[in-house]
């Protein structure tokens, strides 16, 4: 039974620094699109993503959104972060998204994910970094940084 931590489910192949701005569906097909295409997760992942955002909007406040579908439409667990060009029209405005597709099996492993992830995001100073970042690196430069401090 794997533990999963943030720094494990980021890749850098998943972090999306968006130039144009974008809807809120055509942000999450995009994130979508990237997990299928690399296997992560299986046909119909971006419309159970629709489908759990029309029920409830996935929106942390801050601008920063956590969207995510079924368990079993996930291959591997990941997380895309996408910076969007700027504030789209989810229910406050978001511009930083973690999209995330998680198979966690334990209810353990899934609120120790949840809640070193809520630890990074609500740290104010790593959403301000995001903003900040020009690059998928520096992005995952802040996303290391502050997972050091948070699992000291």
């Amino acid at each position: 039974n794997q533990e999963y931590t943030i720094s494990s489910l980021i890749k850098k192949e998943f972090i999306l620094v968006e130039k144009e701005v974008m809807s809120k569906e055509e942000n999450l097909k995009k994130g979508c699109d990237l997990l299928y295409k690399n296997e992560y997760v299986k046909q119909g992942f971006y419309e159970d993503v629709l489908k759990r955002e029309e029920i409830s909007a996935s929106v942390l406040g801050g601008g920063v959104a956590l969207p995510h579908g079924m368990a079993n439409l996930v291959i591997k667990p990941a997380v895309v972060i996408m910076k969007c060009a700027q504030r789209t029209e989810w229910q406050d405005g978001v511009d930083i998204v973690f999209l995330l597709a998680l198979n966690f099996e334990d209810i353990q492993s899934t609120r120790a994910f949840f809640s070193s992830f809520y630890e990074m995001t609500m740290e104010k100073n790593t959403t301000f970094l995001i903003r900040k970042a020009e690059t998928e690196e520096e992005i995952m430069d802040v996303i290391m940084n502050s997972m050091n401090e948070t699992e000291e």
